[in-house]
């Protein structure tokens, strides 16, 4: 399953930018990307995959969620920070952008903390490896962008998916919950796309805050794992 969507998202961006004109295929992978998330999320559920993936949520399972997603809520700092960084740069996204990127990352946080994590916790590996090892895979998968952006932006970009990443993973592993990160990403990515952020100073800056976030994560988790 995790194969199947992981090819399917590949080729939703591959196969428009190929055959159509740029805003042709941005329209088009707008248009393709919430039906191919909605499906990918409905598929999950149907294989029986959703409590390995944090997707099930009985009634009352909301307030506990919440609960468990404070000590992860600063994460939300970087969103903010994609807005207040970004200054005069920020401008309003279009529809086929804010679209594009917040069903990216949803399908991401399925296929990575979601299926990806679920498997390994099923297989019995270690918590802080399991964060380790999805994170890397995560940061990874972001070097697809190197044809499209600077090496500088697509290094930066590839650290801080790293570090987000373990931040998501510690999340996912202390909620027993997907939506928490889910939440996070879209906003992040919902925002990343308006500020733009190409600025050297900006993307330092997130750069710093997101390995500030992964440190704080990491610390929080050893001090829960202790308690």
């Amino acid at each position: 399953m995790l194969v199947v969507i992981a090819v399917a998202y590949s080729l939703i961006f591959m196969v428009p930018e190929a055959l159509l004109a740029p805003g042709h295929a941005q329209l088009a992978v707008a248009v393709l990307m919430p039906v191919f998330a909605i499906a990918a999320f409905a598929c999950v559920k149907l294989a029986g995959l959703a409590r390995l993936s944090g997707l099930s949520c009985a009634r009352g399972d909301v307030r506990r969620i919440l609960r468990k997603s404070l000590p992860y809520a600063p994460v939300l700092v970087l969103p903010v920070a994609n807005i207040i960084l970004a200054g005069k740069g920020m401008q309003a996204a279009s529809l086929a952008a804010a679209v594009t990127l917040v069903c990216a990352a949803l399908v991401e946080e399925l296929c990575f903390r979601g299926l990806l994590m679920g498997i390994f916790t099923q297989g019995k590996m270690q918590p802080l490896a399991n964060v380790a090892l999805t994170s890397a895979i995560f940061a990874c998968a972001h070097l697809f962008n190197a044809g499209q952006l600077t090496p500088a932006y697509v290094l930066v970009q590839v650290i801080m998916s790293a570090c987000i990443g373990v931040v998501f993973g510690f999340a996912r592993l202390g909620t027993d919950s997907l939506f928490p990160s889910m939440v996070a990403h879209g906003l992040m990515n919902a925002t990343a796309c308006s500020a733009k952020l190409y600025n050297e100073t900006q993307l330092w800056a997130e750069l710093a805050i997101a390995i500030a976030l992964c440190a704080w994560s990491f610390a929080w988790w050893r001090t829960r794992d202790r308690g």
